[in-house]
């Protein structure tokens, strides 16, 4: 069993160029969300914005003379195109907005819980849950893995196989699916009292899954990291959460397609995302980082209720 205290080493240091991607937000094509948990986790379906320059033979030099001063106008976005690019632009400022709450001196409980949530590929069964969950100013910092018991003869095969049980950073709950939907939404009250954040990756797709159980997400901060990449390297194309922890040098946080450790990883870059637009380390607001912190806190969030109203 590990602690959700290794992520705190290394803090890591992101490229300016975050790994080449280059092709800018507002002039590129549209392309599909993702739609699946093997997208969210796929090296392959991701593809690459560099582009490649012309040939001097096909498109000659212009003579230095015959050169427009001008800049090239501005391509048009489709209204698609512009919905993306406020979606992105709203979710780093969410991301620095939060980040900043939550270090300063006037701040009390805020919470910022990452999500991820395991369904059956072949249907819309819900398998898994994954939470960690951070609330510096109760020195809380846990993971959960919840296993949904009315779905547990649900193996998956095929895109995304199971690794329900292989959960790094403490004991497996198994709930009933109705429990388990309570559960949560305690917990996403408790993120909308605090004005903290819900935290995913791709987290549309975690949302409709968990909205056809009866969860409501109005009134609160929703940041998708897979966003905020696209927003900081101006680069319309997805990036698998796996690359994603490659490229802010997350360290492995267990098997993958395991929610609870999904959630983990996901923190993990949402705090190197934090740390890259306002220099602000979150792990470092733990007190006595040191300490003998429990990695899995039973009702943490119960004993110790936001301060907030």
């Amino acid at each position: 069993m590990r602690s959700v205290l290794a992520l705190i080493v290394p803090t890591g240091a992101l490229s300016s160029d975050y790994g080449g991607v280059a092709a800018p937000l507002s002039s590129s094509p549209d392309s599909s969300h993702e739609s699946s948990g093997s997208s969210r986790h796929s090296n392959a379906t991701s593809p690459s914005c560099a582009t490649s320059e012309s040939s001097d033979i096909i498109n000659p030099p212009i003579p230095a003379a015959n050169r427009s001063t001008s800049p090239p106008p501005a391509l048009a976005l489709t209204n698609r195109q512009q919905r993306i690019v406020d979606a992105c632009e709203k979710d780093f400022h969410i991301l620095k907005d939060t980040t900043l709450k939550v270090n300063s001196g006037n701040a009390t409980g805020i919470i910022i819980v990452a999500l991820d949530v395991e369904k059956d590929e072949k249907g819309t069964a819900i398998l898994e849950v994954g939470l960690t969950i951070f609330q510096p100013q109760m020195n809380a910092f846990y993971a959960e893995q919840i296993v949904v018991q009315d779905n547990a003869e649900i193996v998956n095969v095929e895109f995304c196989p199971s690794n329900k049980y292989d959960f790094e950073y403490g004991e497996v709950r198994i709930m009933a699916l109705t429990d388990a939907m309570n559960h949560f939404k305690k917990i996403l009250d408790a993120v909308r009292k605090s004005e903290g954040c819900l935290v995913g990756h791709s987290i549309h797709n975690d949302i409709g899954w968990l909205s056809r159980e009866g969860v409501i997400f109005d009134d609160i901060h929703v940041c998708d990291i897979a966003n905020v990449l696209k927003w900081v390297s101006k680069c319309h194309s997805s990036m698998g959460l796996h690359r994603m922890m490659s490229l802010y040098d997350v360290p492995s946080c267990g098997v993958p397609h395991n929610a609870g450790n999904d959630s983990v990883a996901t923190f993990g870059i949402f705090r190197q995302q934090s740390l890259k637009a306002t220099g602000i380390d979150l792990l470092a607001l733990i007190k006595s980082p040191d300490a003998d912190i429990p990695c899995n806190q039973e009702g943490a969030i119960d004993h110790h209720p936001p301060a907030s109203e």
